[in-house]
């Protein structure tokens, strides 16, 4: 009997034990959680920050895009207007070069139209 009650004892005291242990393992599993939860609300600030700065460097070189454009455009309006009469000259240019070419063409045609006749009247003779 001596037996039974101190196996009954180690029972309860065991029983006892288990339940401080799964207290004790609760409250750890608890406070993983709430580190787990710290943690993940740290990522999800990180990351809405990250995205305000992603934004700002976004619309910063949109920005800068547009300014280059406006500066290319510009910088191409001024190049039209100073050089745009240089076209003016070079169609000039091309025009005289055009008229001596055809007048250069006219006299070596007519130049060896006469050679072909003087060569023929030389045969003749």
């Amino acid at each position: 009997m001596v037996a039974e009650s101190e196996t009954g004892s180690q029972d309860m005291a065991t029983a006892d034990d288990m339940h401080w242990g799964i207290s004790f393992l609760r409250e750890d599993i608890q406070d993983l959680r709430q580190q787990i939860q710290g943690v993940l609300d740290e990522v999800r600030q990180d990351m809405l920050e990250l995205r305000g700065e992603v934004r700002s460097v976004r619309d910063e070189l949109r920005s800068e895009t547009r300014e280059l454009r406006s500066e290319t455009k510009d910088l191409r309006t001024e190049m039209i207007v100073r050089f745009g009469h240089m076209d003016d000259r070079f169609v000039e240019m091309r025009r005289a070069m055009d008229q001596r070419f055809t007048w250069s063409i006219g006299v070596s045609v007519g130049l060896a139209g006469m050679l072909a006749g003087l060569m023929t009247a030389l045969i003749k003779l």
